[in-house]
C-alpha cells in the first residue's frame, strides 16, 4: 500500500506465510560396504507447522534516501514421534520401540532495518545499502530443553553498473551470535546422551 505521511511517500508491505512439513527419518547401518539394507538404528517421524507474519514500511525521506524498518512474528510447532533411538537408556533394549512423543512450540519476534542511499556522482544510479536484523534459531537433534540461539546481523554494501552488462557489487557482513548451540558431529558418534 502506498500512502503519504505529511510530504513523505511511504510504501507499506504486509505478509503471511504458512508452512507444513512431514519427514520420515531412518538411519540404517549396513553390514557391508555395498549393503542395500541393514540394521535400523534410528526411526522417527517429524511434523512441523510454521507461521510467519511481517510488516515493513519503506519511508522515502528524499528521492535518494529510503529507510525501511520491519518486524516479523514467527511461530513454529513441531511433533517428534521417536519410535527407535540409539540413545535410549540402558534399561531399554535397542530393538524395542521407544515410542516417545515430543510436542514443542516456539514463537518470537524478529526485527530489521534497512537503509538505501543513491549516490549522486554518476548517471548510472549507483547506491549503497545497510541492513541490521535479528536472527533466531532453534536446535535440531535430540529433544532437549534448550534456549534459542540469537544473533544480530549487519550488512553494508554497494552496487554499481558502469555500462550495460557490467555490474559491480561489494558487500560486507558481520554476524554476532549469542547462546550458540553446537551439536556433536556425526563423525564423533552423533548426538551425545544427556547425563
Amino acid at each position: 500500500m502506498t500512502y503519504q505521511l505529511g510530504a513523505m511517500k511511504n510504501e507499506l508491505d504486509l505478509g503471511f506465510r504458512f508452512l507444513y512439513e512431514r519427514a520420515f527419518e531412518q538411519l540404517i547401518n549396513g553390514t557391508t560396504r555395498n549393503s542395500s539394507s541393514g540394521n535400523m538404528r534410528d526411526d522417527e517421524i517429524r511434523t512441523g507447522y510454521a507461521r510467519s507474519a511481517f510488516i515493513q514500511n519503506r519511508l522515502f525521506l528524499t528521492n535518494k534516501l529510503i529507510v525501511s524498518p520491519g518486524v516479523r512474528f514467527e511461530s513454529f510447532l513441531y511433533d517428534r514421534n521417536i519410535m527407535r533411538d540409539s540413545l535410549a537408556p540402558q534399561s531399554e533394549t535397542r530393538a524395542s520401540l521407544q515410542a516417545a512423543n515430543f510436542f514443542k512450540s516456539y514463537q518470537g519476534w524478529v526485527s530489521a532495518i534497512n537503509l538505501v542511499k543513491d549516490l549522486p556522482f554518476c548517471r548510472r544510479s549507483p547506491w549503497i545499502c545497510a541492513t541490521a536484523y535479528q536472527g533466531r534459531c532453534y536446535s535440531a537433534g535430540q529433544a532437549l530443553e534448550l534456549d534459542a540461539e540469537l544473533s544480530w546481523n549487519y550488512e553494508v554494501g554497494s552496487r554499481y553498473t558502469p555500462s550495460a552488462g557490467i555490474l559491480f557489487e561489494l558487500t560486507g557482513f558481520l554476524l554476532d551470535f549469542s547462546n550458540q548451540i553446537i551439536p556433536v558431529s556425526l563423525s564423533s558418534g552423533g548426538a551425545a546422551p544427556v547425563l
